[in-house]
C-alpha cells in the first residue's frame, strides 16, 4: 500500500541528435481513479462495439450535473436574497464554494467532449483543476 504500482507502465528511449542527450520516458497506459471518470479514449468512436460504457451513462451524468447546477444556483440565490443569512461570514464562504462548483461543472459540461483542439483541451483541463482546487480551498475556510 502506498507504493507506486508499475503495472501498465513501461519505459521508452528517445534518441537525441548529436547535440542532445538520450531521454528515457516512463509511459503508462493505466489511469488513476479520477482519470477513469474523464477518460474519453473509449468514447471517441460511439459506433464501436468495443465501447464498454452504455450511452445511458452519458444521460445519467448530464442529468446529475443539471440537478447539481440547479441546486447550486438555488443555493446561491437563497444566500444572496435573505439578508439575515447573507450577513454571516459563513454564507460568504458558501457562496464562493458554490460559485467554484458551478464553474467546474459548467467547464466540464461545455468542454469535456472538445478534444480536437490541443489548446482548448489544455484550457479545459486547467480550468477544471483550478475550480476543483478553489472548491477544496473554500471547503477548508
Amino acid at each position: 500500500m502506498g507504493n507506486w504500482i508499475p503495472d501498465g507502465c513501461y519505459t521508452s528511449q528517445m534518441n537525441g541528435t548529436e547535440n542532445t542527450t538520450i531521454q528515457i520516458q516512463c509511459r503508462c497506459f493505466h489511469l488513476t481513479n479520477f482519470a477513469v471518470l474523464v477518460d474519453i479514449s473509449q468514447r471517441l468512436d460511439r459506433n464501436s462495439t468495443s465501447n464498454p460504457l452504455p450511452p445511458e451513462i452519458d444521460i445519467i451524468s448530464k442529468v446529475g450535473i443539471a440537478l447539481s447546477l440547479f441546486g447550486l444556483v438555488i443555493t446561491v440565490i437563497t444566500l444572496l436574497l435573505i439578508k439575515k443569512i447573507r450577513q454571516k461570514d459563513i454564507s460568504k464562504y458558501h457562496i464562493q464554494l458554490c460559485c467554484a462548483l458551478i464553474g467546474m461543472l459548467l467547464v466540464f459540461v461545455v468542454g469535456i467532449d472538445r478534444t480536437e483542439n490541443f489548446g482548448g483541451c489544455v484550457t479545459v483541463s486547467v480550468l477544471i483543476h483550478y475550480f476543483t482546487l478553489a472548491a477544496v480551498m473554500w471547503m477548508g475556510a
